[in-house]
């Protein structure tokens, strides 16, 4: 796995790829800025120039497609649907081609299960090529997209193992003869597939990718890792570093996580949900002790969210502080918010949430019970001292005769 993973952050930081394309091999560099830009004015360019001669986005050419009758509203569905099923079939396929290996004949299961992926196979084949001639392929964005990709692929395809320009210019690429070294670069450079999330968060917590990284922030940073800006790295290299900030963040905090909870992309992924609640919880908290700094002490305080107060002005007397408001003018007037709002929603939520944890449990028991009962009185809510002490409150009751041992 060490080997794995020290062959991922090589492949990233490096960011090349090699490719092979009719028997010859090449290799894609990493565009930089200044082509990324390039190409995507090259893009610009084309969608305009496809629109003043008059071809048709892809939603408009489905829209006449589904008049024509040639697709059916149904088909981005059905595909979607067959798709899964290929997938789950090739498993089973998969399953059943282990269980009779060494047998003479195949069992009528795996006869069936063959059968019915080459079905699936044929009709997401068809549909495809349909979508491909009647919607992809006249439309503007597919014109466009491919002046983008000649512009690309002509300024990073190398020569293997030379690792020189495969073409000089542009316009030497444009009088390029072999078009079926074009169209098998282009291909492959839209087929390139990057490293996973999981791969990419296994490498930034790797001890030998941990190395490199805590060097590099002492020593010229990214470029020290990539030889590129920040601005200009990879989609990869971007990713690992976003990760490799994330797992510093982890380790530095106060109570940081364990080793087996790092190890594990969802239980880390909880981990920081978790840390982000306790950091909302302590944001609505201070927020809230703002508003009420100035309360006297007791063991409950009520908040109103049924509205706000505005503070807009719409007739200057803001300005002139020695001019009254308009009557019309809302600065001031208490604004009711209305049923559903969820402005509300949130200000009830952040308020609720402003509660330790064991607060709001206690809590939602209680809104269950009312809940359940309509009506019920506060000494029947809250009838044990556990949680009346909980919630800073007395166990005693305070009559007009003094105090007295609460009601059972």
């Amino acid at each position: 796995m060490d080997q794995d993973i020290s062959e991922v952050i090589d492949a990233i930081i490096w960011a090349h790829r090699i490719v092979s394309v009719n028997n010859d091999r090449y290799v894609f560099r990493p565009l930089s800025l200044e082509d990324k830009n390039i190409s995507n004015y090259i893009h610009t360019q084309a969608t305009d120039f496809a629109k003043t001669e008059g071809r048709k986005t892809k939603h408009e050419l489905k829209i006449e497609a589904l008049k024509r009758g040639i697709w059916k509203a149904s088909y981005d569905n059905d595909l979607k649907i067959l798709k899964q099923e290929l997938d789950s079939s090739l498993l089973e396929q998969e399953k059943l081609q282990k269980q009779s290996k060494g047998k003479r004949n195949l069992p009528s299961a795996l006869v069936a299960i063959n059968k019915r992926i080459d079905f699936l196979h044929k009709t997401i084949l068809d549909i495809d090529n349909l979508f491909l001639s009647c919607i992809e392929l006249p439309s503007i964005e597919y014109y466009a997209e491919q002046e983008r990709a000649h512009y690309v692929v002509a300024q990073c395809t190398l020569a293997f193992p030379q690792m020189r320009r495969r073409w000089q210019s542009f316009n030497d690429f444009l009088q390029e003869q072999d078009t079926g070294l074009v169209h098998g670069l282009i291909n492959m450079y839209y087929r390139m597939e990057i490293a996973n999330e999981s791969t990419i968060r296994a490498a930034a917590r790797s001890p030998v990718w941990r190395i490199k990284w805590s060097g590099s922030k002492k020593n010229g940073g990214v470029k020290t890792l990539f030889g590129r800006e920040m601005y200009d790295l990879t989609l990869d290299q971007f990713r690992l570093v976003y990760w490799s900030q994330i797992y510093d963040s982890a380790f530095e905090s106060m109570e940081p996580p364990t080793d087996e909870v790092v190890a594990d992309d969802k239980l880390f992924d909880a981990w920081l949900d978790e840390q982000a609640e306790k950091r909302k919880q302590i944001n609505n908290k201070n927020s809230l002790e703002k508003k009420i700094k100035n309360s006297k002490n007791g063991q409950e305080i009520g908040m109103t969210v049924d509205g706000y107060y505005s503070n807009d002005c719409t007739c200057g007397a803001v300005k002139d502080k020695f001019r009254p408001h308009d009557k019309s003018c809302p600065f001031g007037v208490f604004l009711y918010y209305q049923p559903g709002n969820e402005k509300k929603q949130k200000e009830v939520e952040k308020i609720q949430a402003a509660n330790p944890e064991h607060i709001r449990k206690l809590l939602a028991r209680e809104q269950e019970m009312i809940a359940k009962k309509g009506v019920i009185a506060e000494q029947d809510l809250r009838r044990d001292d556990i949680t009346r002490t909980t919630l800073g409150m007395s166990t005693k009751l305070i009559g007009p005769d003094g105090p007295r041992g609460r009601a059972r």
